[in-house]
């Protein structure tokens, strides 16, 4: 059953493009050109990409080549030529109406896999489906929330989120528009790179392009704002086009997860695979080595940190490789089954007699029978470069993507604090909604945890309250993720934590330093108004060639 619901005629007219037409999870029988231009509107596109493929690529029943070629041309200008051209290879398969935290679970594996997903910075999450409900998990099967004591605090709290966001996202775009960014005092390089007003243009196809990067650019920051509120339950899409052995080692992990939702997805995606590369995948299963190692690390961590209350931590911290090597990987070891920050359970470790250091190594290797029993990624420790960070839920879901590197997280809670609000919601008068809306939040969080553990108890937490994560990396890995995500048109949020990452590496290593030349250390307003505007001159140039 899908969120979306379509008719006969329309189910009749994808039939020949894709797996199933009733599904949440499906694959695609495209031109795999054609398969990754489509899937790269997942980002901006409110619904299902089978609404795209409709709405969008099928003419007349059938794909019309040249129309669709034109149509790819324009989505590279959109989206950028590098990560539609990952689409564009590989089993394309749709995972549609799945929650954050099992998002970013699918989005774990780093090596012959690309994805796109549904962006909070572009959709509006306001939709509901034929029987009145928001877009968050709600299905007894897949969230155990729904089926235990709390499920009608649950769906109230939800609610009441969900109410309140979409109602702030109106309230926010309106004073944007009408007393912030109101489009008479606005300018963008609409015909070239000489800013303009919508009063200096004449023609009827330039006023068009003017107003619809004016639009664009008040809901991005609309969304921006707003998304803090929205829940790690929130349902999305995501598209990804992969290898065998990379769908392989993928559904492992999530049949060996604790979350029912990510095992009957792994199930689902499992069914639709074999349909293309069933022998690629047919070793895909539940990993009890994994399941067993994990649960007794989390139960050792848990022993030996019981009553060391977790310290404050700066929002980025860099720690450099010239810490004992053993020490450091024992902490790494620790790290994502607790709620401390690195620096601290380095001390921690430091203090511990050899036969406490010798069970966590033993405990984490567990009882490896093959080859095939791997560990964790805590033996990727020995970057010259490690940083602990603390960010919002929206800042580590946008850096996660980030792939050349090493990273493991701990769990989300409602523990770390919120995010520092924006002025705009002091403006329009909403702190009192967003205090209200944390509330609901952390009381849920605190009775799930207690009832159904903490990896449950993630999916009420909203993307405003704050996660801790560690990043491994060398220093050309460095050079490419600061400069991009320091860019300006990437959200300011991230921008900030992406510069003070700069600021220590640099303190730390001046002459290396230098070679991160272009971060971007400036604060703007408008975001994407650029990027946009750069859209607009491009689209400009198409249409008169």
């Amino acid at each position: 059953m899908t969120f979306e619901e379509y008719t006969l005629e329309e189910k009749t007219l994808l039939a020949p493009y894709v797996s199933n037409t009733d599904k949440d999870t499906f694959t695609l029988n495209l031109p795999q050109a054609m398969g990754g231009a489509v899937m790269a509107r997942y980002s901006r596109a409110p619904g299902s990409l089978r609404r795209v493929l409709i709405d969008e690529f099928l003419k007349k029943g059938e794909i019309d080549p040249k129309k669709a070629d034109a149509l790819i041309e324009r989505v590279l200008i959109a989206y950028g030529d590098d990560s539609v051209a990952e689409l564009a290879g590989g089993i394309q398969l749709c995972v549609e109406n799945v929650s954050q935290i099992t998002t970013k679970l699918i989005e774990d594996r780093r090596i012959g896999v690309a994805y796109i997903e549904q962006s909070s910075r572009y959709v509006v999450y306001d939709q509901k489906d034929a029987k009145g409900n928001y877009r968050y998990l709600q299905d007894a099967e897949q969230n155990p929330i729904i089926a235990g004591e709390h499920a009608q605090a649950f769906k109230q709290g939800m609610d009441f989120v969900f109410d309140t966001y979409c109602a702030l996202v109106g309230k926010v775009l309106n004073h944007l528009r009408t007393n912030v960014r109101p489009i008479e005092s606005m300018k963008y390089k609409i015909k070239d790179d000489k800013e303009v007003t919508l009063s200096e243009l004449t023609e009827e196809k330039d006023i068009k392009a003017f107003k619809r990067t004016w639009e664009f650019d008040t809901k991005t920051k609309a969304c921006d704002t707003a998304r803090i509120l929205l829940p790690a339950a929130t349902l999305t899409n995501v598209g990804m086009a992969c290898n065998g052995r990379a769908y392989q080692n993928m559904l492992t992990k999530l049949y060996s997860s604790e979350l029912p939702e990510a095992q009957i997805r792994a199930r689902a995606m499992h069914d639709e695979l074999n349909g293309d590369i069933k022998r690629y995948v047919q070793r895909a299963k539940r990993d009890e080595y994994s399941v067993n190692t994990e649960k007794a690390m989390k139960d050792l961590a848990n022993e030996l940190f019981k009553g060391i209350k977790p310290e404050n931590e700066q929002a980025v911290r860099l720690i450099r490789a010239n810490t004992p090597f053993d020490d450091g990987i024992i902490a790494s070891m620790l790290y994502k089954y607790l709620e401390h920050p690195y620096s601290q359970i380095l001390d921690t470790v430091h203090r511990m007699p050899l036969e406490t250091m010798e069970k966590i190594v033993e405990t984490y290797l567990g009882e490896r029978k093959s080859r095939r029993d791997r560990p964790g990624r805590a033996l990727e420790h020995g970057y010259p470069l490690l940083f602990d960070i603390q960010g919002d839920y929206g800042i580590f879901r946008d850096l996660h993507r980030q792939r050349m590197l090493t990273q493991e997280r701990q769990f989300l809670n409602t523990r770390l604090g919120f995010t520092e609000l924006d002025s705009l919601f002091s403006e329009i008068g909403a702190v009192d909604d967003i205090k209200k809306c944390q509330e609901v939040s952390s009381d849920l969080y605190e009775k799930i945890r207690a009832t159904h553990g903490a990896e449950i108890a993630q999916y009420p937490v909203l993307y405003g309250f704050n996660i801790r994560f560690m990043q491994g990396l060398n220093l050309r890995s460095a050079q490419h993720y600061l400069e991009l995500r320091t860019g300006k048109q990437g959200h300011p949020s991230y921008r900030k934590i992406c510069q003070e990452m700069a600021r220590q590496l640099i303190k730390e290593m001046p002459l290396l330093g230098k070679s991160i030349g272009f971060v971007d250390y400036n604060s703007y307003e408008s975001a994407r108004a650029d990027s946009e505007a750069a859209q607009r001159r491009k689209e400009r140039k198409l249409g008169e060639e």
